[in-house]
């Protein structure tokens, strides 16, 4: 369901959906053991936030947190900073190659 989700985002080009979207993925990435590509999703889901002055709900702050701190926890401090960074500078490059990453292609 969510791989469907972010190809109807790509598709429809929403995106102020896509941080949602991709912080979701991104905990199921983590959930999976994929730490490296949850961290990516997240910096970039955090750099399209600031793009767009939409910070994480209240309501979806506990979840963004435990993320990171599994992130955190599984990673190498430099393997974090740099798969964060590696997400930040595709979303504010290409917002769109997001989605591409987190679905494979």
């Amino acid at each position: 369901m969510l791989r469907e989700s972010l190809v109807l985002l790509r598709e429809r080009r929403r995106k102020t959906e896509y941080p949602l979207a991709l912080e979701r993925w991104a905990g199921a990435s983590a959930g999976a053991g994929r730490y490296r590509e949850a961290t990516t999703i997240l910096g970039a889901a955090e750099a399209l936030r600031e793009a767009m002055g939409a910070p994480v709900a209240p309501v979806e702050r506990a979840d963004h947190a435990r993320i990171l701190a599994d992130a955190r926890e599984h990673l190498d401090p430099s393997d974090f900073a740099r798969a964060w960074d590696q997400g930040r500078a595709m979303a504010l490059a290409d917002w769109t190659k997001v989605i591409d990453f987190a679905l494979g292609e």
